[in-house]
């Protein structure tokens, strides 16, 4: 026989279930980054290597204030590139916004590095890679710039190319940000 505190979270569970799901998943949000909105490029400078430009979706009900977490889930082939007799089996993904729009090509005073989001990412293809953008859209929240992201080996050494890969997410989603609320706004 079940108590009555197991009976009354049993009933919850099932409440939740009926309405769609647990709390924690409407505090979820999966915005995607369609192909269209990705431009592969590659400046003459050699300071940079190949890097990519994107749209960055935003809620449009979400303060800063209410942004718990945004994580940027992407698949990529990494390509290590050397330097001298040295190869990085890991080179640097890194994710900046922009703070402004994009001209044509990307200079150091166009990213916002205060944001700046880095990752190792293992040479091969098909890496799946979570990096965590909190930092830059809740920037981009606070401040309503919002003029996209770049993506690739973008300051340092180029020690590794970075390619998106389209076809693992469904429809023309080449990646997504999954947007997590604070538990606050329940």
């Amino acid at each position: 026989m079940l108590r009555p505190v197991t009976k009354v979270t049993a009933a919850a569970a099932a409440f939740a279930v009926l309405l769609g799901g647990s709390p924690a998943a409407r505090d979820r949000q999966v915005l995607v980054i369609r192909s269209a909105d990705v431009t592969a490029r590659a400046d003459e400078d050699t300071t940079t290597g190949q890097y990519y430009t994107a749209t960055l979706p935003l809620p449009v009900d979400l303060a800063p204030s209410d942004l718990d977490r945004a994580i940027l889930d992407v698949y990529v082939d990494v390509r290590a590139r050397p330097r001298g007799d040295f190869m990085n089996q890991m080179p640097i993904l890194e994710v900046c916004a922009l703070r402004t729009s994009y001209a044509g090509d990307v200079r150091p005073e166009d990213l916002d590095l205060d944001t700046r989001a880095v990752r190792p990412v293992s040479v091969g293809r098909n890496r799946h890679v979570k990096i965590d953008i909190t930092r830059i859209v809740r920037s981009r929240l606070h401040d309503g710039r919002n003029y996209g992201l770049v993506l690739g080996s973008l300051t340092g050494m180029r020690e590794g190319d970075f390619t998106v890969v389209s076809g693992r997410f469904s429809g023309s989603t080449v990646a997504q940000v999954v947007v997590y609320r604070t538990m606050s706004r329940r």
